[in-house]
């Protein structure tokens, strides 16, 4: 394997850490049951109690690499924007940034775009322009814009603010 191919594998799988699905479908169970209860019944039928997400914008400027860093010291990850109803938090939740567009977990490596957390790319994000195909070497980053409600590639050193995933309530 040559240098660039151990790099490219290497950065992918740093990227990608340990998370495999920050988003998942919910499934009401309208029983009364005690948190043991619920989890040994979730278990069993679905994978496991669900955890709420938020998105939160972080009030720093920082560059792509920094605020993955970031989200993932401090929260889960950066955003991932595979809903309309995500799309829809990220516009709420942008509104109060100090830039008009923030990082998501959006990135453009090995000739593809692909989300940090490994979640297909089924949703399109992007501009009526469509997805950008083989973008220029500095613009292999994705933004939120939150003036257009779209994604779009940029510079990965620019210093804008962020969105990250968070538990929305912790047991």
């Amino acid at each position: 394997m040559d240098v660039k191919a151990s790099v490219t594998v290497l950065l992918f799988l740093s990227l990608f850490g340990l998370n495999v699905s920050v988003y998942r479908h919910h499934f009401p169970v309208n029983e009364d049951l005690s948190w043991e209860e619920a989890q040994q019944h979730c278990r069993q039928y679905y994978d496991d109690l669900s955890t709420v997400y938020e998105l939160i914008v972080v009030h720093q400027r920082s560059t792509w690499d920094e605020a993955l860093e970031y989200c993932r010291q401090n929260y889960i990850d950066l955003a991932i924007i595979n809903s309309e109803d995500i799309m829809e938090e990220a516009k709420i939740n942008s509104a109060a940034a100090d830039t008009d567009e923030v990082w998501t977990g959006l990135r453009f490596l090995a000739g593809g775009w692909f989300w940090v957390n490994g979640r297909a790319f089924d949703y399109n994000v992007w501009s009526s322009d469509g997805e950008p195909q083989c973008p220029a070497v500095n613009q292999r980053c994705g933004v939120y814009d939150r003036t257009q409600n779209v994604c779009k590639p940029t510079d990965c050193e620019r210093r804008l603010n962020f969105l990250c995933v968070k538990e929305k309530y912790q047991h």
